[in-house]
């Protein structure tokens, strides 16, 4: 590089991969520069700045509350993502994928299975929803769980313990699904409902949350947890 001024060096051929990426990188930030001034203003250079000038910006969902929720169980959230963008592997998209031709439902053989019937029509999936929400004391149509949540009136606690439940849900009516196709055996909803309370119910107990309010301690005896 002697002689050679940082913003002009490029990479030689038989440089390693992580050099070769640094420069590459160089390069690209060099296009946010104006002169000496970062994105032409008088504001400094930041790791934030340059991370939000570089990658891609997607509109906000509006699912996302429900999602990244610290009272989630680790393991559901993926599951409840993949649901969320249609992204889980049902008959109907292994078949489209030419993996798959039958498309009958491991759970309810009357119907073929797909994203729609396996989350808001299986009659398990629908009594492990009734049944779930009989426990919170709540009542919607799942398919409307994003709008529900937008409108529904719940202070913090109770937003997170039953938005974390309904992602519970969704790993559950997968894992009952998979159980059903690979074991030929389909858990009952009563024991799905006890799994999730119980899973949901440990993760409050993990967060240590000290203070609640006297209304938080009333709505969680209602729901025979303390």
């Amino acid at each position: 590089m002697k002689g050679i001024e940082w913003s002009d060096y490029t990479a030689p051929l038989d440089s390693s991969w992580t050099w070769k990426k640094i420069t590459h990188t160089m390069q690209a930030f060099k296009q946010a520069y104006v002169g000496n001034k970062w994105l032409g203003s008088d504001s400094p250079y930041t790791p934030q700045s340059g991370y939000d000038w570089m990658r891609i910006k997607h509109p906000l969902v509006n699912w996302r509350f429900i999602c990244w929720n610290s009272m989630n169980v680790h393991k559901n959230v993926f599951i409840f993502w993949a649901f969320m963008h249609r992204r889980l592997l049902t008959k109907d998209r292994m078949a489209r994928m030419g993996i798959l031709a039958d498309l009958t439902c491991d759970i309810y053989a009357s119907s073929n299975e797909d994203h729609e019937h396996l989350f808001y029509y299986c009659p398990s999936s629908v009594r492990c929803c009734s049944l779930l929400q009989q426990q919170l004391h709540i009542s919607f149509n799942f398919s409307e769980l994003v709008h529900w949540f937008s409108v529904a009136k719940l202070n913090g606690l109770q937003r997170r313990f039953i938005g974390a439940c309904h992602v519970a849900l969704i790993y559950w009516i997968w894992t009952v699904r998979n159980e059903a196709r690979v074991l030929s055996y389909v858990r009952r909803p009563e024991d799905v409902v006890n799994q999730i309370m119980q899973d949901i119910h440990t993760r409050f107990l993990r967060l240590n949350l000290s203070v609640l309010h006297v209304k938080d301690l009333v709505w969680l005896q209602s729901l025979h947890l303390t």
